[in-house]
This record gives structure tokens, sequence and C-alpha cells, in this order.
């Protein structure tokens, strides 16, 4: 296994200037990677002052149009995709790490799981797009087996790969904000749509399927769109092209998402389903893994618990007044 020097990597750190956040972030990297580049990709006008970086851009803030009805709640693709394609540019080492203004390093794991990308390099040449694989945490990476069938669906939290492949990844046209954000306002939902949102595509979604299109033609119309075996398409994609950790084993937390339940966690995937994906969709070099999954054991025991204590406040009926209570506190979700 070939060793990877912090001297290798570029991070690029996208996003607003989170006040007493962001210099945690640049501190922690920092600390964990000292001879890594650090560029700081933001917007006009934010200040910088005393932020630890070797490399700064400033973009023009695109704006944002809201995705939830009689709520402030914004699209951030284009803000994600214009601040992190600038940075990307001009990173210039090997690899290049994006991640985001409020995640904080806690160790340099990411160093051995870079390493394991020259291990895992059995690929399927229909659907590999990439030199090499890119790695992703499993936050916001659905399982479309799970209840939220949404298939291309990775985290865009945190990408970190080859330069070239993650330049190639958001080598990818903007977002149609205008035309898709509000989507849902004067278009019918599929009945599998249980969000709020209004949206066509999710930011995460519509990150990955553009990226496919350049390669290969999909029939994906909508983030919830799981015909003409879009699940089985997304699997092969994800197989071949990425690797799924959870933040615990890349070694960071964001400050902004301090509390991740894990009956939300229990819906993504994990590392072990991601080895599962692999060995299924690649014939030769299967990868040895334990047989128990723990973050899935965790994660579905936490799941099926809320259900059942929510199935008991509601045949009472109590769960309105329970959850009237308990969205008061800071991160819990029911």
């Amino acid at each position: 296994m070939q060793k990877i020097n912090s001297s290798e990597l570029s991070f690029v750190v996208q996003g607003p200037i989170y006040q007493d956040i962001t210099d945690k972030v640049c501190e922690s990297i920092r600390e964990y990677f000292p001879e890594c580049e650090i560029v700081l990709s933001t917007w006009e006008g934010s200040s910088i002052e005393g932020l630890k970086y070797d490399k700064v851009v400033f973009s023009k803030y695109p704006g944002s149009t809201q995705r939830v009805e009689n709520q402030k709640i914004l699209m951030n693709a284009n803000r994600q995709y214009i601040s992190s394609k600038n940075g990307i540019a001009v990173g210039s080492r090997k690899f290049i790490i994006k991640t985001r203004s409020d995640i904080v390093f806690k160790n340099n794991n990411l160093l051995e799981r870079l390493e394991k990308l020259t291990i895992y390099n059995q690929k399927d040449k229909e659907y590999s797009f990439l030199q090499n694989r890119i790695i992703v945490t499993n936050v916001t990476s659905v399982n479309p087996h799970k209840n939220l069938q949404m298939p291309f669906h990775l985290c865009d939290w945190f990408y970190a790969g080859l330069a070239e492949d993650i330049k190639n990844l958001f080598d990818i046209p903007l977002y149609p904000e205008e035309k898709y954000a509000s989507w849902y306002a004067t278009h019918p939902k599929p009945t599998n749509n249980t969000s709020d949102s209004l949206a066509r595509y999710a930011a995460e979604s519509y990150i990955i399927s553009e990226f496919v299109r350049k390669y290969k033609n999909i029939n994906f119309e909508h983030s919830f769109d799981i015909s003409s075996d879009n699940i089985e398409i997304s699997e092969r994609v994800i197989a071949n092209n990425f690797m799924i950790y959870s933040n615990r084993q890349l070694g960071f937390y964001s400050m902004k998402n301090l509390v991740l339940p894990k009956s939300y966690l229990y819906l993504m995937y994990t590392s072990y389903d991601w080895i599962q994906l692999y060995n299924k969709y690649n014939f030769q070099n299967k990868i040895k893994f334990v047989i128990y999954d723990l973050d899935k054991i965790l994660n579905s025991l936490v799941y099926y618990c809320r259900k059942v204590i929510l199935g008991i406040l509601d045949f009472f009926k109590l769960k309105n007044l329970t959850k009237s209570i308990l969205k008061k506190v800071k991160g819990f979700s029911v």
C-alpha cells in the first residue's frame, strides 16, 4: 500500500465564513495535515481576518431560490457548486479534498482512507468514469432500498480523491434553479416523494446524475425516479467510482450538524454496504469484511425503537404534543 503524505493534499474549504467555526476548521486541517495546501473559497465581501490558509478565492454570491413552500429553506446547489469549482481550480496538489467551512477534523484518518484507494482497484469498465474512486461520507448518501428511494444521492459535504477526478466531478452545468427549485409547485409529485421540498432534483443527486450523464444515457427525471433500472445503475456507479465511509471513519465532524440521529442514518449507506456493492458488481478480488456491521446495527436499533415509541404516542394521541416539545431541542429529529 502506497503511503500518502499530507504534502500531497489540497484542502478546498468552501462556503460562508462562520464566526468561531471556520477558524477551527482551518486550524484542525493544519494540525493533522501540516504540509497540506489550504484553499479558502468563499464569497466576495467575506471577512477572512485571522484565518489560516495558503490561497483564497472570492466568488460572486449567486443568490438562491426558495425550495420549501412557506419556509425560508433555500436551494444551495449553485452556491456549493460555484464555491467548490472555483476553489478546486486553484488546488495544486495530487489529491484534492473538497470540504465545508463548518467541518472540523479530529485526526488524520483520511490519509489511510486515501491509501486504500490503490487497494480497491477492481472496476467494471462500462461504469467506471474516473481514474480512481472518490471518497464520500455516508451522512446523506441514501440507500434507495430503505424508505427514501433516491438513486444517485451521495453526500455532498465532502469529496476526496485525485485532483483530476474531483475536477471531473464538478465539470457539470449549473443547477437551473429558476426552472427546478420550485418544480413541484406546478408539477405533480411522484408517489414515493414524501419530502417537503419543491425541487425536482436535490443538490446531491443533481451532481451525481449530471456527472453520470457525461458518460452514459440515463432516464432519471427527478430525485425519486426509480424507473428504468435507476437503482441498479446508481449502485454500479457508486461501486465503481466512489467509496463510502462514516464521518467517524474519516475523522471529522460538522459544527453545524453536531447531532446526527441514528434513526436518520439508518436510511443511509454504511461503509459495509459499499463493500457489498463492490463485491456484487466486481467479480474478481472481492473484499473480505467482518460479518457484523456495527453502524448498521446501532442505526437500525434506534430507528425501530423510534418507530415503536412514536406508534405508542400516536395510539395515546400524544404524538403531536411530544413533537412540539422535542422540536425545541436543537438537533432532535422527529
